[in-house]
C-alpha cells in the first residue's frame, strides 16, 4: 500500500493472466470482479493523505491514486470489468496509526464513504468526495460519455457491513 505503482502493476499483471485464460471471455468475464484493496483502513489508508505509523514509517499512500492506477492497469486487459472499492479513513484506527484521522461513530472496516461536509468537518474525517469528481473520473477512466452525457461507470462502492458480534458494538 506504500506504492500505488506497484499495486497497479500487480493488478495489471494478474488481470492479464486471467484474461489470457482461453475460457475467460465465454465463462469468466462478467463473473469475476476485482476488489482492489480489502479493508484499506487496516493499513491506515486515507482518501487523500499519506498515512504514517507512529514510528514514522510510511504505511499507505493516498488511496485515490492507488485505486485509479490499479483500475487503469486492469482495464488494459478488460476495459469492461467493474472495479470494486472499499471505503476507508472514517473507521476506528489501530493505535499503530493514531496519526491518521478520526472515526465516525459506528463505522468499521471497509466503511468510509461519508461525503456530508458538516460530518466530515465535525469529526475530522478523511474525505472521499474526490472520487466522485469529474477530474478524478476522467483521469482514471471511471467516466463514460454516451450520447453526449457523462455517466459514472465501472466503479462499484463496496462497503463492508458487519454485525455487532464481529465489531464488538452492541
Amino acid at each position: 500500500m506504500q506504492n500505488p505503482a506497484v499495486l497497479a502493476q500487480n493488478w495489471g499483471n494478474f488481470w492479464k493472466i486471467l484474461t489470457d485464460i482461453p475460457a475467460y471471455k465465454d465463462h469468466l468475464a462478467g463473473r469475476i470482479f476485482p476488489d482492489l484493496v480489502n479493508e484499506p483502513s487496516r493499513w491506515g489508508c486515507q482518501w487523500q493523505e499519506s498515512c504514517h505509523e507512529v514510528n514514522g514509517t510510511n504505511a499507505c499512500a493516498p488511496i485515490l491514486q492507488s485505486y485509479g492506477l490499479a483500475a487503469a492497469a486492469i482495464w488494459q486487459s478488460d476495459p469492461s470489468v467493474p472495479i470494486f472499492i472499499n471505503g476507508l479513513g472514517q473507521d476506528p484506527k489501530s493505535p499503530k496509526y493514531d496519526q491518521c484521522g478520526n472515526a465516525y461513530p459506528g463505522m468499521h472496516w471497509g466503511d468510509g464513504f461519508i461525503t456530508n461536509r458538516p460530518a466530515i468537518q465535525q469529526y475530522s474525517l478523511s474525505d472521499p468526495s474526490d472520487i466522485f469528481t469529474t477530474a478524478f473520473t476522467q483521469k482514471f477512466g471511471f467516466l463514460r460519455v454516451e450520447h453526449g452525457d457523462a455517466q459514472m461507470s465501472r466503479l462499484v462502492l463496496s462497503p463492508h457491513i458487519y454485525p455487532g458480534t464481529i465489531t464488538g458494538d452492541t
